[in-house]
């Protein structure tokens, strides 16, 4: 795709005033560096289990001055419960933050959020193997979020999906991703602000893109 840009096995699209500026790549060609990765947990829970709510996040580093970010993909997986379908996904969230720190602190960015409808999401299962119980997707998020300046930020793609459900929705989760990508390090980091994983710290290293 022309325009990616995310981490954990996301990308995310950015445009400088009129220009598209691809930032961050780190899904790989035809994505096939993320159909066979693990699905790591990013999910805003429903209120009951919001001790649980979790994010993978990445880092990338931008130069200049203000930057507008118009576009997000991400692999996405969902698993557990008895419906795990995308369908049931009600939204996404994607949070900037200023560092690891940051996001241990709150899932909500503080260098930027923005919370996006799922009707307003593209689902694209093309290059995925279908599953019943693991389903994947690509998912394109149209947002805009401008950050102030020059710098090195975290980004997380977080779908907003109940656990509970009536049905048993599962969880959701982003898919790591083995392609080198831009920027590189396999650095993907996961935390927990509430402590409902017993993570130590809240935060670890995942050791992905």
């Amino acid at each position: 795709m022309k325009s990616r840009f995310f981490a954990a096995a996301g990308a995310v699209a950015m445009a400088a005033a009129s220009q598209a500026v691809l930032v961050m790549d780190q899904l790989g060609p035809n994505f096939t560096f993320t159909n066979t990765g693990g699905i790591n947990a990013s999910q805003d829970f429903e209120l009951a289990n919001n001790a649980f709510d979790v994010a993978i996040i990445d880092d990338f580093t931008v130069s200049g001055s203000t930057l507008q970010l118009n576009q997000v993909q991400a692999g996405i997986g969902c698993y557990g419960g008895t419906t795990p379908l995308h369908s049931n996904i009600t939204a996404y969230r994607i949070e900037i933050y200023s560092s690891i720190a940051a996001a241990t602190a709150s899932l909500v960015g503080n260098m930027g959020s923005q919370t996006v409808a799922a009707g307003s999401v593209t689902t694209d299962l093309t290059g995925y193997t279908p599953s019943a119980t693991q389903p994947r997707a690509r998912v394109t998020i149209p947002i805009n979020i401008v950050l102030g300046g020059a710098g090195t930020y975290w980004i997380g793609v977080i779908p907003v999906f109940n656990f509970g459900g009536g049905a048993g929705f599962g969880q959701s989760g982003i898919i790591a991703s083995t392609y080198a990508g831009s920027p590189l390090g396999s650095n993907a980091w996961q935390v927990n602000p509430a402590g409902g994983f017993g993570i130590p710290g809240n935060a670890a290293n995942r050791a992905f893109n």
